[in-house]
């Protein structure tokens, strides 16, 4: 019974969202989605439900759709989005038109192999104590990467800094 007030106020810069309904196994069922299309000039009071489009008009495809497969359905199909579903409509993904641009106009973008951008930072290695702390707070963000920033790549502060940060990130 979600309203547009409630999707507004998560001021989201994404057009468009699936909707689901966690049944009895707490796996997201795809029921439908709501686009910019959909909310634009209705009041805040309105019921999603009554909005949205349903599951039933909407174009899926499986988990293991290729870029090009989503591509050739999408275009065939003039969807925006498509959702990705398991059995018994339970959404495991969402591809956009805009993921599939990006990737075709940004081939060699250095992705994971979940096919998001990977996301570094560069610190300073002038004390040790200070970045440390902060690549700490940085991982919970999940960072993939870390340049030390020097001027004097080989002084020993820079290779001691280094070295910390292997011992204590070794998985970055």
């Amino acid at each position: 019974e979600m309203t547009l007030a409630e999707i507004r106020v998560m001021n989201s810069p994404y057009t468009g969202f699936p909707v689901v309904r966690l049944g009895e196994t707490q796996k997201p069922k795809l029921v439908g989605i709501i686009t910019r299309r959909d909310m634009d000039g209705k009041e805040s009071a309105a019921l999603v439900r009554e909005l949205m489009t349903p599951r039933n008009q909407l174009v899926v495809a499986s988990n293991d759709i290729d870029f090009d497969g989503a591509l050739k359905l999408m275009r065939a199909r003039k969807v925006e989005k498509l959702p990705l579903v398991a059995e018994d409509d339970i959404l495991l993904g969402l591809v956009t038109r805009r993921d599939l641009d990006r990737r075709r106009n940004y081939p060699h973008a250095t992705v994971d192999n979940q096919g998001r951008l990977r996301v570094g930072v560069a610190v300073s290695g002038a004390n040790r104590e200070t970045m440390l702390e902060l690549v700490s707070d940085l991982t919970s963000f999940g960072i993939d990467f870390i340049v030390v920033d020097s001027a004097h790549g080989g002084s020993s502060a820079i290779v001691k800094a280094t070295a910390g940060l292997k011992e204590k990130f070794s998985d970055l």
